[in-house]
């Protein structure tokens, strides 16, 4: 693989989700780390939160995007090659994975392992589990389409979130608070029959664990706005409701201690 295939197999595979130009109303897996990361009584140094970032958004999300299926099958570049003809494998194979897969693959997979040991070996286990989280994501959009939603709202939201209170050594809070956040966005976009039920994992979730951190007219006004976020009909807003929730029991934990 020369230089300039190289560069140009991390450059489609690597993108940052931060949204850094605007205010940061998205829940991304960056935003999600760094909080993560800050709640579990890391290093705040910005050197360290720039690799929390780069590992868990940049990289972990190249994966995802990597083991999910191109936008439209694509032909064999030189048909008249032996092994690009349309029923060689691999052409089979280059219709089912996104350009430049096994060249991304490689680099982003080293790109993780440099970055995650130099956080902690807490980072390598836990870029582990996504890997694995990707490679279902992957799955289930070939063979199951409607759990994809799910798989992506656990590894964009609940997994960064736990594995940045994971990497500074106290994850138990963190644990709780993604699930409850995972638990909304799955009521926000499953249908009527399993809503409900999302709905009240969620808010039971959340007020069982901020109800310890939190007084009560601050976890009241944070379960109201989990709730409105599950039934609000755009993702935009909803996402500012788990933001806002999240962002202020963090600041009010942060300022407390």
């Amino acid at each position: 693989m020369g230089y300039g295939n190289g560069f140009m197999a991390l450059r489609q595979g690597l993108y940052l989700d931060v949204h850094g130009t605007t205010w940061p109303w998205q829940l991304s897996a960056g935003w999600t780390g760094i909080l993560g990361y800050l709640l579990g009584g890391g290093d705040g140094s910005v050197g360290q939160l720039a690799l929390v970032v780069l590992l868990m958004d940049g990289l972990w999300g190249a994966w995802w995007r990597l083991f999910q299926p191109p936008l439209a099958p694509r032909e064999p570049a030189f048909s008249w090659l032996p092994y690009a003809t349309a029923d060689a494998p691999w052409s089979q194979i280059n219709r089912v994975l996104v350009p430049h897969f096994f060249s991304r693959l490689i680099l982003v997979t080293l790109g993780v392992l440099i970055i995650a040991r130099a956080l902690s070996p807490a980072a390598v286990w836990a870029s582990g589990l996504a890997l694995v989280i990707a490679l279902l994501g992957g799955w289930t959009a070939r063979v199951w389409r409607s759990l994809t939603p799910f798989v992506a709202t656990g590894y964009s939201i609940g997994l960064p979130l736990w594995a940045g209170a994971y990497l500074a050594g106290e994850w138990g809070m963190a644990v709780a608070l993604s699930g409850a956040l995972t638990a909304a966005s799955w009521a926000y976009h499953c249908g009527s029959r399993w809503a409900w039920l999302w709905r009240g994992l969620a808010v039971g979730g959340w007020v069982g664990i901020v109800s310890a951190w939190v007084p009560p007219w601050l976890t009241a006004l944070t379960a109201i706005a989990m709730l409105l976020s599950t039934v609000t009909p755009k993702e935009g807003h909803a996402a500012t409701l788990w933001w806002g929730s999240l962002g202020s029991v963090v600041v009010y934990y942060l300022l407390r201690g």
